[in-house]
């Protein structure tokens, strides 16, 4: 059950844009225009104000009016309650798993995994496996039960 797929060229593998189908090029270009769009409707009030300050009479606002504390806290009011909202959460979230938190830095890591038993695990041969670990690169077939079927280097003959 050898399949003589190359493997990608590079990795990982980049899809070109004018590789890719059209429908997914359309849905990207409309996708980043909408978001620009988002954000510059978003943005429209700082761009006008930037904009009269630049112009003529420059550093000097002329048509438009600089935003007052009141107006600014009326857009950042939810955020900064969202904000505050999380740092609290995460405060008290913090001090009753502190305990918890504190044994994690001192605990230890489980025992490596023998070779022996990691192979056993999926019914392969140790030797196989040892040799399969010196490989930089590898194709992998697999058989219909989800098992290693042959393991092949690049331009090499099959092992198992």
């Amino acid at each position: 059950m050898n399949m003589s797929t190359p493997p990608p060229a590079s990795w990982p593998p980049i899809i070109e844009f004018a590789r890719a189908p059209w429908y997914v090029r359309v849905r990207d270009i409309v996708l980043t225009l909408a978001a620009w769009a988002v954000f510059l409707y978003m943005l429209r009030n700082a761009i006008a104000i930037v904009i009269d300050y630049f112009s003529n009479p420059i550093f000097k606002l002329t048509k438009t009016n600089p935003p007052t504390w009141a107006q600014f806290w009326e857009h950042m009011d939810a955020f900064v309650k969202c904000s505050a909202g999380a740092v609290v959460w995460l405060t008290f979230w913090g001090i009753i798993q502190r305990h918890q938190l504190r044994l994690a830095i001192h605990a230890t890591p489980p025992h490596p995994l023998p070779l022996e038993k990691h192979a056993a695990s999926f019914q392969l041969d140790p030797a196989s496996v040892e040799q399969w670990r010196e490989l930089k690169i590898a194709l992998v077939q697999f058989d219909a039960s989800n098992r290693i079927a042959s393991v092949t280097p690049p331009g090499g003959t099959d092992s198992r």
